[in-house]
């Protein structure tokens, strides 16, 4: 029988080349091994890179075959909002997560101080200015005309498709940082129906729902407690040197800043065992 072995892969940000050369190791460990690796992403597979389409495509067809699997950056998430608000078609945005017109609605950050138009405004330029106009531009799209934002509609429902929470009996997988209150109402979003309500007899909102699944993409916050006490917690979305293994609160940080010229890091789940490549790819901010 074949062992199954997961890989967990740190913030890609469409560095194709990186990821090629870490994947190749990833291949050769689990032969050396015997075993049938199963690639899983923390997050963040677009932006900033040259090659975000390569990045989406290959992890789509691998969803597909079973031999890939990822969960919704922050940057993931930007993207569909700012495509879902300026984009020439519209999108059918997850129950689960957070949009702008939620934040404009409940007043929250910097919404409270712009009006909705000047928010939405301020969203799009955050995209923009932290990769965006790279991700576009990688798509055969001018950034500056909205509506020419015409991203492969397969890429979409992928990303779309995203879920918040990866897990298997030994991992649980986040963007961000988790606490196990944001866990435990991000798994009730993802599991039969979407977990919400309106909050009758103690039973979770829709609102308290997305706020969980938010913190999950976003929150760089350390936890007081492991988030899961069954399970190795791995996450992305902060960058550091080298992964950053915390056993007292049960998890591992592997986002080690490649785009950034730093590295891009893998670890074996089964072994502990963590490899990484140096930025293989021109990336021009």
């Amino acid at each position: 029988m074949t062992l199954i072995w997961p890989y967990f892969v740190g913030d890609i940000h469409g560095c194709w080349d990186s990821y090629r050369a870490l994947e190749d190791r990833i291949q050769a460990h689990a032969a050396r091994h015997g075993a049938r690796p199963v690639i899983v992403s923390v997050g963040d597979l677009v932006d900033r890179g040259p090659s975000s389409p390569a990045v989406v495509r290959h992890f789509r067809l691998g969803a597909a075959a079973g031999t890939h699997a990822a969960v919704l950056g922050n940057h993931d998430v930007l993207l569909l909002e700012s495509l879902s608000v300026f984009g020439p078609e519209p999108l059918c945005w997850p129950a689960r997560l957070m949009h702008v017109d939620d934040l404009i609605a409940a007043g929250e950050k910097s919404a409270r101080w712009l009006t909705p138009r000047d928010y939405r405004a301020y969203r799009k330029a955050l995209w923009l200015t932290q990769g965006g106009y790279q991700t576009l531009a990688a798509y055969g799209c001018d950034p500056l005309d909205e509506a020419g934002w015409r991203i492969d509609p397969e890429d979409l429902a992928f990303l779309l498709d995203l879920p918040v929470v990866w897990q298997d009996d030994r991992f649980v997988v986040t963007h961000a940082l988790a606490t196990a209150a944001a866990l435990a109402l991000a798994r009730l979003a993802e599991g039969p129906g979407d977990g919400a309500g309106d909050g009758a007899e103690g039973g979770p909102t829709a609102r308290e729902v997305k706020q969980a699944c938010d913190a999950l993409i976003w929150n760089r916050r350390p936890p007081d407690r492991p988030a899961d006490p069954d399970r190795l917690h791995l996450s992305g979305h902060t960058p550091v040197g080298r992964p950053r293994r915390r056993p007292d609160l049960g998890y591992v940080q592997i986002d080690t800043g490649c785009v950034y010229g730093g590295r891009l890091t893998a670890l074996c789940g089964p072994t502990g065992e963590s490899f990484s490549e140096p930025l293989r790819d021109r990336v021009a901010f």
